[in-house]
């Protein structure tokens, strides 16, 4: 069964495409390039985030 929301942010999905793989566009296009760095870096772990608060707003709200 396929979801209606994006399984990494939560969006609604709106193209066939998306729907069918479960995560929209710009999740996607995002997880693509975590992988891409992750096979040229040669990286054992990919660290994805959810789109939102930029890492320094996050080091702003841990202080």
């Amino acid at each position: 069964m396929s979801s209606l929301y994006c399984v990494i942010c939560g969006r609604p999905l709106s193209t066939d495409e998306s729907i069918s793989r479960e995560i929209g566009p710009i999740c996607f296009a995002r997880l693509v390039a975590a992988l891409e760095h992750q096979k040229d870096h040669k990286n054992k772990y990919v660290r994805f985030e959810k789109p939102g608060r930029t890492s320094k707003e996050r080091e702003k709200a841990a202080a």
